[in-house]
């Protein structure tokens, strides 16, 4: 179970759930909840739970205080929504590094119109999660107006784009996709439960899903809605990807730049560069996250048990 801190303080093993609205986060926060070894403070930045200091050093030590709770064989963390760093005009890294975070997990959701539309529907109903059958949104319909749709992927790929600029190659982090953790749960947090050094559980949960309707039976305007809005999608996995091959394939000032792609001819790729996935690039990441290039590393174990 977990040990909270008595007299001298130690620091607990730190996570950091960085997420958007409506994509899950929690949902994985009650799944990682499982592990007895974990505790979760919540969403602390939610000024309608607790009002922070406006004084950036000042919260951040707040925040500091408020996760000072557990012994060093624990692991404790919280929730924030990007949208909060921004708001605050809070550095990503400058909080991870104040706060001796020691891991991140970023947590997204693909579809753009799923987390609108979601979103819209939490504020009309004033319920953010659910663990009842009564609670769960059955029949109810919002309006989507396309162009503050249009601001609202902009505004969320942006940011996201600024939170992997910041950390994408000085941070240890792993990234779950909405669908993927409703699909597997187990399997998704198994990195996770490596990370931190603990063992796989089998994880469970008494949430519903809130919104189960298709978005066609949830968006009042559906056969108007332009075509570019229901497919939106973001890509944070993509993001975070092109930071780390920017940084892999050029990490000195004084290295030469990288060679252009050929605009005509058979040739399809680049002659002096070789190819490297990003499965493969994600593989080498997972291993330094876990500190281990052994044969037992967890890369490698997962590769073993999808053959």
């Amino acid at each position: 179970c977990i040990q909270h801190a008595t007299g001298a303080r130690r620091s607990a093993f730190r996570i950091l759930i960085l997420t958007h609205p409506r994509s899950g986060s929690s949902l994985l926060s009650s799944y990682l909840m499982c592990h007895p070894r974990i505790l979760l403070h919540g969403e602390l930045l939610n000024d309608e739970k607790q009002v922070y200091s406006k004084n950036i050093p000042t919260l951040l030590e707040e925040l500091d205080n408020s996760l000072s709770v557990c012994c060093s064989d624990s692991i404790e963390g919280f929730k924030l929504h990007i949208c909060q760093l921004f708001d605050r005009n809070i550095e990503p890294l400058h909080l991870i590094r104040r706060l001796n975070i020691n891991f991140v997990i970023v947590m997204w959701r693909r579809s753009l119109l799923d987390s609108f539309v979601s979103l819209k529907i939490a504020q009309k109903t004033d319920c953010w999660y659910t663990e009842t059958e009564e609670n769960i949104n059955r029949g109810i319909k919002v309006y989507v107006d396309e162009t503050k749709f249009i601001q609202y992927c902009h505004r969320l790929k942006n940011q996201w784009e600024t939170i992997a600029q910041a950390i994408g190659t000085s941070v240890p982090y792993h990234i779950i996709e909405y669908t993927d953790l409703t699909r597997a749960p187990t399997d998704s947090l198994k990195p996770i439960f490596f990370a931190c050094g603990l063992s796989d559980i089998t994880v469970t949960t008494a949430m519903k899903k809130q919104n189960p309707s298709n978005p066609a039976d949830s968006i009042m305007n559906w056969d108007t809605l332009n075509e570019n809005c229901k497919t939106a999608q973001l890509q944070v996995d993509k993001l975070f990807d092109d930071v780390r091959c920017r940084h892999s394939l050029k990490t000195q000032s004084w290295w030469p730049d990288i060679e252009p792609k050929p605009n005509s001819g058979t040739w399809t790729y680049r002659v002096a560069v070789p190819f490297i996935s990003y499965h493969a690039l994600s593989n080498v990441f997972k291993s330094l996250v876990s500190h281990s290039i052994s044969s037992a590393a967890y890369p490698v174990a997962e590769m073993a048990h999808e053959l």
